[in-house]
């Protein structure tokens, strides 16, 4: 418990008190008088939504008749032949697979981990009901595994740095088929498999293009295969601001906008050009244009996926993260000749770079010690070692002290996140005055406030030293979301992706092989 205070809500039912860290966040919690779990409070501009149980029901096809067969489980899936259901649930400790008679009754444990941290979910039975394929969850990995039901054997099918979900058994067993981001956008993949369910083969892709293609069913034949395709566009704009206040000084304006993704905006050191991600080109990869949006030029090629651009000092290179390589890594492009260069070369996931000051150094996020943490490397690769050991939120990290210090979000600094900065020469972190949001800041030319976004809706300001953070901009449409708030070397913008979802549609693959 955090504060000085209680206070009762609920005429009576219920107590409301700050609590140091729920869900990675100090947040408002009430506690029923008679029992039960802790519940968030909604503050104002707060965006919240939680899972706090689930029930498994049947329904009688015939009379419509609802039965409740158990509680808190999820994503139910009967065996082929009928006599079993798979869950993932509970209720021994971590998230587990568990199969119940189609009663509902004798449960029993399938899957088992060594680490507490892993979750296991969806469970799927294979055609002959003997195998369960379950996506795992492991900090910032999703994989595929396939657990046999009697043995309790569990092998590895997919265990890639990008998320790989909602897998499902082909009805004759060969393939698994899974909705991936190893290519430029959430495709369908589906592997070989062999008896036990291991990996026969590579994967092969299947769908393309923009937009989220997940949930795969296929028909009992294994000929047709429907999904859903998430259609979304994220646009990038810019917003007027005073230098002095960082208060919007004009309206919103369209920069950088097509029918697919332009998104992670950044500034070149004169502001005269920006760098971002686009997977107009059918791949997600690294492009510029002028400030004004004009001139766009494509500068790396192929899949694989490029992500969140950042400029060396003098302009004349790239930093990005990609996993062209088969895993997450750092990589950096010349604008002149084009030519690209592996930094970082590790099955970890490597991640959001960005160039010191004096484009001598790179700080990134890595997982490579088992969570993510800032590490820091020389600009040619050389060099790479961790800085913290405190864990790390968010998509920035930032440069302050001229070079000498990294900002940083971390999940729970003395029982709340906070926002930290560490010196690249080594020492332990140091907390910043408390800003608005945390995940995606930038700071003013003169550092002495933060911009950020909360609830990917509001643009906040917050001051360094004295005054308290201010909301400064949202759009009218809440359905609109605004992510990746970048500050302009000169102070007069504030670059920013608009996203919004344009809802989604089914689809029919048919002539499977």
């Amino acid at each position: 418990m955090l504060g000085h205070f209680l206070r009762w809500t609920g005429g009576g039912t219920k107590i409301v008190y700050r609590c140091p860290s729920f869900g990675g966040a100090a947040r408002t919690l009430e506690v029923p008088l008679d029992g039960g779990e802790p519940q968030s409070r909604l503050e104002p501009r707060d965006v919240f939504g939680q899972y706090d149980a689930g029930d498994v029901w049947t329904i009688a096809l015939s009379s419509r008749k609802e039965s409740r067969l158990f509680e808190n489980a999820f994503h139910p899936s009967f065996s082929p032949d009928g006599s079993r259901i798979a869950v993932d649930a509970s209720w021994a400790g971590p998230r587990r697979i568990w199969t119940v008679d189609a009663r509902g009754r004798n449960p029993e444990q399938v899957s088992t981990d060594v680490s507490e941290a892993v979750a296991h979910l969806r469970p799927r039975w294979s055609p002959d009901s003997r195998r369960i394929v379950f996506q795992s969850v492991e900090g910032t990995r999703f994989g595929v595994r396939v657990v046999n039901v009697a043995s309790k054997a569990t092998v590895r099918v997919v265990d890639e740095p990008y998320a790989s979900l909602d897998p499902v058994w082909s009805p004759n067993g060969r393939f698994i088929y899974f909705s991936s981001y190893r290519g430029s956008g959430i495709n369908l993949w589906r592997v070989p498999v062999g008896a036990e369910g291991a990996a026969a083969g590579p994967a092969q892709q299947l769908t393309t293009g923009a937009g989220q293609d997940v949930q795969p069913s296929l028909a009992r034949d294994g000929r047709k295969l429907a999904f859903a395709t998430l259609k979304q566009n994220a646009d990038l704009w810019k917003l007027p601001l005073s230098p002095d206040t960082g208060r919007p000084a004009g309206p919103g304006e369209e920069v950088v906008a097509t029918t697919r993704e332009d998104s992670r905006g950044n500034w070149s050191p004169d502001a005269r050009r920006i760098a971002f991600n686009s997977d107009r080109s059918g791949d997600m990869n690294v492009w510029i244009a002028s400030s004004d949006g004009a001139a766009p030029r494509q500068i790396t090629r192929g899949a694989g996926g490029d992500f969140q651009p950042t400029w060396s000092q003098d302009g004349s290179r790239l930093a990005f993260f990609s996993s062209r390589s088969g895993h997450l890594n750092v990589w950096t492009a010349e604008l002149e000749s084009g030519r690209l260069t592996q930094l970082t070369r590790n099955r970890s996931i490597d991640i959001n770079p960005f160039y010191s000051p004096d484009g001598r150094s790179i700080a990134y996020v890595s997982d490579q010690g088992g969570r993510l943490e800032v590490w820091a490397m020389n600009a040619d690769g050389s060099g790479a070692r961790p800085l913290t050991s405190t864990g790390v939120l968010g998509h920035f990290l930032r440069w302050t002290g001229g070079g000498t210090k990294i900002v940083y979000r971390c999940p729970s600094f003395g029982g709340a996140a906070r926002t930290l900065e560490v010196p690249l020469d080594g020492g332990e972190p140091q907390p910043l005055a408390e800003v608005a949001g945390g995940a995606h800041m930038s700071f003013s030319p003169d550092f002495s406030k933060v911009l950020d976004v909360v609830g990917h809706k509001t643009i906040w300001i917050s001051p360094l030293a004295g005054g308290s953070p201010e909301p400064v901009f949202e759009f009218d449409d809440p359905d609109v979301r605004i992510d990746y708030p970048v500050w302009s070397p000169d102070g007069r913008w504030v670059l920013f992706d608009r996203f919004r979802p344009q809802g989604g549609d089914v689809w029919l693959m048919e002539n499977l092989d």
